[in-house]
């Protein structure tokens, strides 16, 4: 069994050629005598189908709905009535970029107040910017109120994390890079465990599980019981 921790965002388009639209191109395709022909042929084809001659009321309908339509397509373009300007940031303000991270997150830590001398990401590089798991985990860190002891130690911890987000370094290894006391070790490690996706930096699989389970407040759960005792036999 192999369980990993991902992210991936994958935003795809594509045009599907529906038999309506495969038949509208052909048509377009055709002159007026090529047109006239496979209408005709369609009607002899198809009984359900019917030529409508001036007199019909029908006619006189689809006669309208073109006309309409045409009106339309001539119609001219809108003027611009004004121009937005993308260095002015004022209709921003309002959005409250701080606590909506902090709701979404829910890491159990709160987050520093902006400073013009910091250098921090912008909602904008935030949005854009393509990120991997360390550098997701090093945003969050670097927007918790932490001492600069505790915030080397989360760092140490992100930067030995696998590709699967398995912790890599134990305590031991914290505490002799960093220099710091196991208190501080076990915090920083406790922390990162604390961010988004939910199960990183456990040190295997079931720890793991158990990390996703505590975020879902279901530690108590038959689940979690069967993970702790049993996940060996599955």
């Amino acid at each position: 069994m192999s369980l990993a921790l991902k992210q991936q965002l994958k935003l795809t388009q594509q045009l599907l050629m529906t038999p309506q639209l495969q038949q509208a191109i052909k048509l377009l395709q055709l002159s007026r005598l090529e047109l006239a022909d496979t209408i005709r042929q369609e009607i002899e084809q198809n009984p359900l189908l019917e030529e409508l001659s001036p007199g019909d009321a029908d006619y006189e309908s689809v006669q309208n709905s073109l006309s309409a339509t045409e009106e339309m397509q001539a119609a001219p373009e809108p003027e611009r009535t004004g121009e937005v300007n993308m260095d002015d940031v004022s209709s921003m303000q309002e959005i409250n970029w701080e606590d909506d991270y902090a709701n979404y997150y829910d890491a159990g830590f709160s987050f520093t107040k902006e400073t013009p001398e910091r250098n921090r990401l912008t909602q904008i590089d935030f949005l854009t910017k393509e990120t991997n798991l360390q550098s997701h985990l090093q945003w969050q860190l670097s927007h918790a109120e932490l001492n600069k002891e505790l915030k080397e130690a989360g760092l140490f911890v992100i930067g030995n994390l696998n590709q699967h987000g398995f912790l890599e370094v134990t305590v031991e290894d914290i505490i002799r890079e960093i220099g710091c006391d196991e208190e501080t070790a076990r915090r920083a490690i406790a922390i990162i465990q604390e961010m988004d996706p939910p199960g990183v930096a456990a040190i295997d699989v079931r720890e793991s599980l158990l990390l996703q389970l505590k975020r879902l407040e279901l530690d108590d759960s038959l689940a979690a019981e069967i993970i702790k005792d049993h996940l060996h036999s599955l």
